[in-house]
């Protein structure tokens, strides 16, 4: 069920009926341009969608070349809860199918690492809605019968606002881009301290660790947790909680795997590498998805069978340090990221 929605009531209606209904949402940010919305429409495959801009309402989309609705290689799309378009390296977006199951594993190991006792607690919604950390902070507070919060447009795109919103809004539970970090610390600094502020996640992008170390240890009651993880390992696949007295220099470690995940990290040639060595990260366990939409060459290159598991190749390098902790160290292609977006030069 394409949706083309912004951050609103109206969107958490169309995609919480398409969820409960048992339909997969795809979410389409209102402000996309057309020509991307209307490839991503044409990829998927749907006659129809749920403009969900004001009312929800369903209205047809109609493609002169297109017949009827496309069916996934092996047949059927399997407990698929939404479909995320990602930027692809030859200028063609990825649909990237996701269980329902590797989100609800996801959401009960962040419960256990990051509980929230204060219940019921008050949880905000600053992401785009095309962006799968959207789905963390939604079903997060609306599956835990928590209150969602919704700052405007302007709040969210100004971090003194967006501060203050917070704190005047007692949320418990948020999730900040990297580029506002340092707005926070400096914000914290001054003493400007959101009191209600129990959970935070940050990460997408590498952030430097005495920045959030100092910001954990100016809020001691806060879990600060450092996530990273492609769309295609359902929002997060490691995670690092920030401890207030562990002082370190560089960006900070992206941890370890989710529970129900596995991790390895390879060489060239596909063999293990020693601790301290740089290699590619793979992941495999209960957090993969289902694969590309309609992409069967694709999938054969990025998802591949090893000692009878299904692994996902990152492309991302990766090492272990000393301490255990997983280490970021950037691309092995030509991929980049600007404001937590994937950039891939061919698009």
């Amino acid at each position: 069920v394409p949706i083309l929605c912004q951050r609103d009531r109206h969107a958490l209606i169309a995609i919480l009926g398409s969820a409960l209904s048992g339909r997969c949402f795809l979410p389409l940010d209102a402000q996309l341009p057309d020509t991307r919305r209307d490839e991503i429409l044409n990829d998927s495959g749907e006659l129809l969608f749920v403009d969900a801009i004001g009312a929800p309402t369903v209205r047809p989309f109609t493609n002169p070349e297109q017949t009827e609705a496309a069916i996934p290689d092996d047949g059927e799309i399997r407990d698929a809860c939404y479909v995320i378009y990602t930027s692809g390296s030859t200028g063609q977006p990825n649909g990237v199918m996701v269980r329902f199951s590797s989100l609800r594993n996801l959401l009960e190991a962040f419960e256990r690492a990051a509980p929230l006792t204060n219940e019921p607690a008050r949880c905000s919604w600053w992401t785009s809605v095309g962006f799968d950390v959207a789905v963390y902070e939604l079903f997060s507070a609306i599956l835990y019968g928590r209150t969602l919060c919704i700052p405007s447009h302007s709040v969210r795109s100004s971090v003194s606002d967006l501060l203050r919103w917070l704190s005047a809004n007692n949320i418990h539970s948020a999730y900040l881009p990297p580029f506002m970090v340092p707005h926070l610390h400096a914000s914290l600094m001054e003493s400007n301290v959101p009191a209600t502020l129990r959970r935070l996640l940050v990460g997408v992008e590498p952030i430097e660790h005495r920045l959030l170390q100092e910001i954990a240890a100016k809020l001691p009651d806060l879990y600060l947790i450092n996530g990273y993880g492609p769309t295609e390992a359902t929002v997060c696949a490691t995670l690092f909680r920030i401890g207030r007295d562990d002082r370190r220099c560089g960006p900070a470690p992206i941890g370890q795997p989710v529970d129900g995940n596995v991790l390895r990290i390879v060489d060239t040639l596909g063999l293990d590498v020693p601790t301290g060595v740089a290699g590619e990260l793979w992941i495999s366990g209960e957090g993969l998805s289902q694969g590309y939409w309609r992409r069967p060459e694709l999938n054969r290159i990025r998802f591949v069978k090893h000692d009878g598991r299904l692994w996902y190749l990152t492309g991302d390098r990766v090492r272990v340090g000393d301490d255990g902790e997983l280490n970021f160290l950037g691309r092995r292609d030509n991929q980049i990221k600007f404001l937590g977006q994937r950039i891939e030069l061919g698009e």
